[in-house]
C-alpha cells in the first residue's frame, strides 16, 4: 500500500502561495443588441446642439453612424434597445422616450486628443 504522505507534504507546502488574495482579470465579451429597422430611424437624425453645433445619426446599411460637428463619423453599437456607445468607447447616446416630446443624452469627451478630457453631456430634444 503507498503512503499519501509526500503527496499531503508537496500540497501543505505549496498552501502558503494560494492562500494570498490573487485578482484574476476576466475580460467577459460584450453582447450587442439586435436593432430593429424601426429603432434605427427612429434614433437616426439631426440634432441642433445648444452651441449651434449639430449631432447627426444616420443609418448606414444595418448600423448607425454617429457625428458630431466636424469629428469623424463614428459606428455606434446598440447595447440595450435605447442605450449606444461608440465603437471607441467614447461616445455613449441614451435614447429616452417621454410622453411630450422625446430626448437623447449625449456623453462625449470635450477634448478627442485628451486621454483625459472631461466628458460633456447634453441633453437634446428629438423632433
Amino acid at each position: 500500500m503507498r503512503s499519501l504522505l509526500p503527496i499531503a507534504l508537496v500540497a501543505m507546502a505549496a498552501a502558503p502561495a494560494f492562500a494570498h488574495d490573487q485578482t484574476i482579470a476576466v475580460t467577459a465579451t460584450q453582447h450587442i443588441y439586435k436593432l430593429q429597422p424601426q429603432q434605427m430611424a427612429e434614433i437616426a437624425g439631426v440634432y441642433r446642439l445648444d452651441n449651434g453645433g449639430v449631432f447627426r445619426i444616420k443609418r448606414l446599411g444595418n448600423r448607425l453612424m454617429a457625428q458630431l460637428g466636424e469629428r469623424p463619423l463614428t459606428e455606434l453599437v446598440a447595447q440595450a434597445e435605447d442605450n449606444f456607445i461608440s465603437r471607441d468607447q467614447r461616445m455613449t447616446v441614451d435614447y429616452l422616450p417621454q410622453p411630450f416630446g422625446d430626448l437623447l443624452v449625449l456623453r462625449y469627451p470635450a477634448d478627442l486628443a485628451q486621454a483625459d478630457a472631461p466628458m460633456v453631456t447634453m441633453r437634446l430634444a428629438v423632433d
